[in-house]
């Protein structure tokens, strides 16, 4: 019972004592309502006050399909003067933060749906719409004044 929040602990042997509700029914109260759904998630106190940002999983630049775009992502945000230094001998950086490289993908935007259940704060970062102009092919060829473009093979 050590690794439990106090109140849900209290809750727990209040219910035990009356012996009204199992145990797994105190929890799944806990859980049902979204402002305490903290209490037995087991994340630490510190990353409750951490907001968090949600986006959606861009292609790579090696894929031409969108197959594995339907993810959305979400990541906590990078504190300032979280201890970040820079390794001498690989010339990597380093981070005291141990939540910076931790990230969650959900299939569709049932991510907005846990982060509120958890009671973090959040920012949805929408996908930037690309407009592609339309092409002429005839441009290839048409004539432009003034001084030849000359390409080089080698």
């Amino acid at each position: 019972m050590r690794s439990i929040r106090p109140s849900l602990q209290a809750a727990l042997a209040n219910a035990l004592s009356k012996r009204s509700l199992s145990a797994s029914a105190v929890v799944s109260n806990f859980c049902t309502n979204g402002s305490q759904s903290d209490l037995v998630s087991g994340a630490p106190p510190e990353l409750l006050h951490r907001p968090v940002r949600i986006y959606p999983l861009t292609k790579s630049t090696m894929q031409s399909a969108e197959g594995k775009t339907k993810r959305w992502m979400v990541d906590w945000n990078v504190l300032q003067g979280s201890g970040r230094w820079e390794d001498r001998l690989m010339g990597w950086t380093s981070s005291a933060d141990y939540i910076q490289g931790t990230s969650l993908a959900f299939r569709s935007e049932k991510a907005v749906y846990f982060v509120e259940k958890q009671g973090w704060r959040y920012k949805i970062d929408e996908p930037k719409k690309i407009r592609i102009p339309p092409k002429n092919y005839a441009n290839n060829y048409a004539h432009v004044p003034g001084k030849l473009g000359i390409h080089h093979t080698k």
